[in-house]
């Protein structure tokens, strides 16, 4: 009889335990089930470039440029919608749209000689080094034979105003040129901003050089009327203005760096029977020239002088003094008597009217 109720109370307790669980378990599938989805739509992040501002970034991404005032709602820090910042993250719930602007070239490019580079190189060639893009080489502008009345008088489109009114114009901005419909310009025609700066003599001989032109971005045509023409400033490299000149863009090259004979950190220099030149201005009209600066020389194509050529820079005391080298510059674009350069390496302050000497 005991033994009979002992077994009686152990089944009980086995179907309650088996009971619970399965409650248990019920209980936690109920609970997992009602949980929300998370969202299909989350927000994603833009990274703010330079020259982007609110009205571009819309323009492009979002197919409509007053959606810039959906992009400040959805990102309350930004108080003033002309001031956002590179490396800036804006959130935004819609969907970007991914910006594919094509660019047809009107013309052959005026202000450089195109490179012809074979596909591969040679095995017995040291590899090509790139020592800029292209829009390095397009922005670091060109020393021009024309006298600078002579660059103002030419029949060229000019910008003339801009949707907002600003001042200063840069990537994403809507512009107006004067030339239209009737100057046979198209939508979707790409043209280059430039600035004529100022006219440069020889630092040794004061004669005439050229004038240096300050290249300044790229513009695309939008829409257009018979006289007037709406464009995108799609690539800024400096600010732009009304009265800026416009002309045909072309195609650039990356200039490849050549191989080269010697060392720039050597004090004494063969130059004998080598491509002489002469530093005749800098870009940006500074007193010191250091690596990374754009300069302009005194020998172009006429010279053999190429894209890609590298000059050691040094210094001439005087006759019977050794020749102490000062650096390096790369060739960037060439003119048919001056050349467009990059200092690639400075050991000392360079000035305007160093010598350079061609190294093959």
């Amino acid at each position: 009889m005991t033994r009979d109720v002992s077994l009686l109370i152990m089944n009980t307790f086995s179907k309650l335990f088996i009971i619970a669980v399965s409650f248990t378990v019920s209980l936690f599938n109920l609970s997992a089930g009602a949980q929300p989805k998370p969202s299909d739509k989350s927000p994603e992040d833009y990274v703010v470039k330079y020259g982007d501002t609110l009205r571009g970034i819309a323009r492009r991404h979002l197919d409509n440029p007053e959606d810039w005032r959906k992009l400040q709602r959805e990102n309350p820090e930004i108080k003033n919608p002309n001031r956002i910042y590179p490396g800036d993250t804006l959130e935004y719930s819609g969907a970007w749209r991914k910006f594919k602007g094509t660019e047809k070239p009107l013309a052959k490019p005026w202000y450089g000689l195109p490179i012809e580079r074979p596909a591969q190189v040679p095995a017995f060639q040291p590899p090509q080094l790139v020592v800029a893009t292209v829009d390095e080489v397009e922005s670091a502008g060109l020393l021009l034979p024309e006298r600078a009345a002579d660059l103002q008088a030419r029949d060229v489109a000019t910008l003339i105003n801009s949707e907002e009114g600003k001042l200063a114009l840069s990537q994403g901005d809507l512009v107006y040129l004067n030339w239209g419909r009737a100057r046979n310009v198209m939508p979707g025609d790409i043209l280059v901003a430039y600035r004529v700066e100022r006219e440069v003599f020889h630092p040794v001989t004061s004669q005439f050089v050229g004038t240096l032109v300050r290249i300044l971005g790229r513009i695309k045509v939008d829409c257009l009327e018979e006289n007037v023409s709406c464009a995108e400033v799609v690539k800024s490299y400096d600010y732009m203005q009304e009265g800026d000149r416009l002309m045909p863009a072309g195609e650039l090259s990356i200039p490849y760096a050549r191989p080269t004979v010697g060392d720039s950190k050597t004090c004494c220099l063969p130059v004998e029977g080598e491509l002489q030149a002469f530093i005749v201005t800098e870009r940006d009209d500074k007193i010191g020239i250091l690596a990374s600066d754009v300069v302009y020389i005194d020998v172009g194509a006429a010279r053999g002088v190429q894209p890609g050529d590298q000059f050691i820079i040094y210094r001439k005391i005087g006759e019977g003094y050794p020749k102490r080298a000062l650096g390096r510059l790369v060739i960037l674009s060439v003119q048919e008597n001056t050349a467009t350069a990059l200092v690639t390496e400075s050991l000392k302050m360079i000035e305007v009217g160093e010598r350079v000497t061609l190294k093959r």
